[in-house]
């Protein structure tokens, strides 16, 4: 009887151990299952941060298509700029342009203008394209600001013109590796007179 007793003991010790063994079995086949998911999980992740990275090189690739406008001018301009102001116009001739340009700080018709001098940029030579002519139907929303750091060129997305107001969007640029380099930068965008005819408020926004 004692010998049955002991070996019954040692059965019950054995089929603890048993379920035990399977428990752990059963908790690591969970772990794994779990860890199987994570590995889904984050390749899934991966691949979400793979195409969304191809699609922001596909949209840093496509050329801004404006809204409302045709660009004339986009530029940074680095010479006189402590002279400049900040002004956001709409001019309806070219006399009109170049005196609130003068007003302003920029002079981009007289090369014999040496402190605010930008007849020699580029943006000089494509302003001075434009005759009288282009102003019989068209119009320029002209925008300067400064800049204090220089991380890309700003770009004209959309001339929008709500009610009396116009709005001027333009395109802040995305670079982490911005100079500190003193700038103006100056855009103008070509609009129908017929579409900022009742404007009498502007402003520009970045975004």
């Amino acid at each position: 009887a004692g010998c049955s007793a002991g070996a019954n003991d040692l059965q019950g010790k054995i089929d603890d151990l048993q379920n035990q063994l399977a428990e752990r079995d059963n908790r690591l086949a969970e772990k794994e299952e779990q860890i199987e998911q994570l590995e889904k999980e984050l390749a899934g992740k991966e691949e979400q941060i793979e195409q969304l990275g191809k699609e922001l090189a596909e949209k840093e690739e496509k050329p801004i298509v404006p809204k409302n406008c045709e660009i004339v001018v986009e530029t940074t301009l680095y010479s006189g700029v402590n002279e400049c102001q900040d002004f956001i116009a709409i001019c309806n001739s070219l006399d009109e342009f170049k005196e609130e340009c003068l007003r302003n700080g920029y002079d981009f018709f007289d090369n014999n203008n040496q402190e605010n001098n930008c007849f020699n940029t580029n943006a000089g030579e494509n302003i001075r394209q434009y005759t009288d002519e282009y102003f019989e139907d068209k119009a320029f929303v002209v925008c300067a600001f400064y800049k204090s750091s220089w991380a890309g060129q700003y770009h004209i997305e959309e001339v929008e013109v709500t009610s009396k107001k116009l709005t001027l969007y333009i395109k802040y640029p995305r670079n982490n590796t911005a100079n500190d380099v003193i700038n103006n930068v100056f855009l103008i965008a070509g609009v129908d007179k017929s579409f900022v005819s009742v404007v009498t408020d502007l402003e520009y926004v970045l975004r």
